[in-house]
């Protein structure tokens, strides 16, 4: 395959992948044609990747597209998708801007010489992401103030149940004490926990009364015929 002066041989081979469509049900561009998705890795890598790339190994593969400055589209439910700011379907001429990483550099070096237009493009993507971000993050910030106002709303109730519990036990507590108190008045009105108070023992008057001098000094005993 002849290389288009400008484009690295990747992104070559990436991009006739990818117009040629002959593998949609394994590789194709997104709806929008600002990434591309592979919807089954197991089937790439053993079907397309020795095709075009002469090899079977997605690390290979991915591991170039990170030096082209790549990145995951978490926004795509089915399959992986990768994402440039400059690889877009229909758009070779942005293509030829992108270049692998410099060395020592996080950042991708996306076109080779000054071109207002790549830059105005690049700085309204990245606008427009962060504003994304921000509206996420304000998002995130109110959830969070709400749920913290909740929870304001919360403390204050419990802290309103308490007060009340706290009221009711007292209340209780005045309560009992009264009743104890009655008790113990009663109690002590009517002796119910002394012990019983025993009678005096009465004298036998009978007996004790009489004298000594009273009693005979003998006595005689009288035979049956006496009677």
């Amino acid at each position: 395959m002849k290389l288009s002066e400008g484009k690295s041989i990747f992104l070559e081979i990436l991009t006739k992948i990818l117009n040629e469509n002959l593998h949609h049900n394994i590789i194709s561009w997104s709806n929008d044609g600002k990434s591309f998705i592979i919807y089954n890795i197991k089937d790439f890598t053993e079907k397309v990747l020795p095709l075009f790339f002469k090899h079977s190994n997605f690390a290979s593969f991915h591991r170039q597209l990170n030096l082209y400055g790549f990145v995951r589209d978490k926004k795509t439910i089915t399959g992986k998708a990768f994402k440039h700011p400059l690889f877009e379907k229909n758009r070779p001429d942005l293509v030829e801007s992108i270049h692998k990483k410099q060395k020592n550099s996080l950042l991708p070096v996306v076109f080779s010489q000054s071109n207002p237009a790549i830059k105005n493009m690049i700085l309204c993507n990245t606008i427009k992401e962060l504003s994304v971000n921000h509206a996420k993050i304000g998002k995130k910030l109110q959830t969070m103030t709400d749920k913290i106002s909740e929870l304001g709303d919360f403390q204050n109730f419990v802290r309103e149940e308490n007060k009340n519990m706290t009221s009711d036990v007292d209340k209780a507590k005045e309560i009992l004490i009264y009743f104890v108190n009655w008790i113990k008045d009663r109690a002590k009105r009517y002796n119910v926990y002394g012990m019983a108070k025993e009678n005096p023992v009465k004298k036998n008057f009978e007996v004790e009364d009489i004298s000594d001098a009273a009693w005979n000094e003998s006595l005689t005993y009288h035979g049956a015929d006496e009677f």
